[in-house]
């Protein structure tokens, strides 16, 4: 937050003393509350931002992070299930990215492991590619009753077609709803 105030203070200096333009404080504030939505709306694309500079400061106050401790059990599947569990990242957002994932049968035994590197993208094109990768592993070997399970939220969005995921994103996340399908 202080880089972007910052660097619209030193904008609206340099426009008033290079480009003939007046100070401004409201074109100041504007700017910071612009680039702030920006940013968040970049972040937390599945978060409904405010629309005003007092809403905004008054939501991002109310934001809290959640600590918490939850049981990672190994549930059971319906007979004929296999269930593959997949995960993406990036060294950087956007930077190197892979996947990884295991497919494992209805009693929890190892079928298939894999990691894949997957090239250069955002940590959410890591995770929906990693699921396609492993998706289309078990397409390909005869396995058609899959229970997916993925950490990421926003691509359990996109799957369910909660939300529209980035133009970047939405042929992965075709292809993956493809395969799901």
């Amino acid at each position: 937050m202080p880089i972007i105030i910052s660097w619209n203070l030193w904008k609206n200096r340099c426009s008033t003393k290079y480009g003939g333009k007046q100070l401004s404080s409201a074109r100041t504030k504007f700017m910071i509350f612009k680039d702030t939505s920006l940013l968040l709306n970049t972040f937390f694309p599945y978060l409904q931002w405010p629309n005003s500079w007092p809403e905004m400061i008054s939501y991002v106050q109310q934001c809290s992070q959640e600590i918490g401790v939850r049981p990672v059990i190994w549930n059971k599947l319906s007979v004929n299930y296999c269930k593959l569990n997949t995960d993406g990242s990036a060294l950087a957002n956007p930077g190197s990215i892979g996947g990884g994932g295991i497919l494992r049968d209805q009693v929890g035994n190892l079928i298939f492991a894999f990691t894949v590197p997957l090239g250069t993208g955002s940590n959410n094109q890591a995770e929906v590619q990693a699921a396609v990768f492993g998706l289309n592993w078990c397409y390909q070997h005869g396995y058609r009753r899959i229970v997916l399970e993925v950490d990421s939220e926003l691509l359990t969005r996109w799957i369910n077609f909660k939300i529209n995921p980035p133009w970047k994103l939405q042929e992965y996340v075709k292809e993956l709803q493809l395969l799901i399908q």
